[in-house]
């Protein structure tokens, strides 16, 4: 597995989806120390996660269509399909572009744990974060691979509302709506710690994986 996570990271080198991702972090990057340095609070931090995760959705949009799009110029995953090992191949790729994700996450809240003198409370928050953006880039890998393009940004316009549905406090516990649960904990509210966020959104990333899977290996 750790020689395929290697290989997906060699062929990332010097790819749009590269570009795009190492662009939106280095935007976070800057801009979200410097606005803290600024003017700093826990209320400011918690208002920036819910800019930040209004945005995770059409960035996740966009990371999807790319991977498929590049896959899809090789031979429309033939090459995968044919491997024996094509279930750990796609795995490796997910996982690869989950590894991608964590990286400016950690930068970024702890800089602003630093910062406002509260790491472990960013860590956490940083945690949600990132649960939040591989849920739904794993989501958007089997929208992108049922329907369409226009179909996948239709569906990531529906997510960025159920997020300001749940920034207004209006999905609190709503099991039925996985993007509503990591903001009901950055907000602190509900009756669940960030270990039960946890635990729940990586059952839902591994039941889309699953979907993901079986989902590529019904393409002709």
């Amino acid at each position: 597995m750790i020689k395929i996570i290697t290989s997906e990271l060699y062929k990332l080198k010097n790819s749009t989806l590269t570009w795009f991702i190492l662009l939106i972090s280095t935007a976070q990057i800057i801009v979200l120390p410097s606005y803290l340095l600024i003017k700093s609070s826990s209320i400011d931090i918690s208002t920036i996660c819910i800019v930040l995760s209004l945005l995770i959705p059409f960035e996740t949009a966009v990371n999807s269509n790319l991977l498929v799009d590049q896959e899809r110029k090789a031979n429309n995953f033939e090459n995968i399909i044919s491997n024996d090992q094509s279930y750990l191949i796609i795995t490796a790729k997910m996982i690869t572009i989950d590894f991608v994700l964590i990286f400016p996450t950690i930068v970024v809240w702890i800089m602003a744990g630093i910062i406002n003198g509260i790491l472990v409370s960013c860590i956490e928050l940083g945690m949600n974060i990132f649960l939040l953006s591989v849920l739904l880039n794993h989501a958007h890998m089997i929208i992108n691979l049922v329907f369409s393009t226009s179909i996948n940004y239709i569906v990531a316009t529906i997510e960025t509302l159920f997020i300001v549905f749940a920034s207004n406090k209006v999905l609190v516990n709503a099991y039925w709506c996985p993007v509503a649960m990591p903001i009901n904990r950055i907000l602190n509210i509900g009756n669940h710690n960030t270990v039960t966020i946890i635990i729940y959104s990586m059952v839902m990333i591994i039941l889309i994986s699953i979907i993901v899977q079986r989902r590529l290996f019904k393409i002709e």
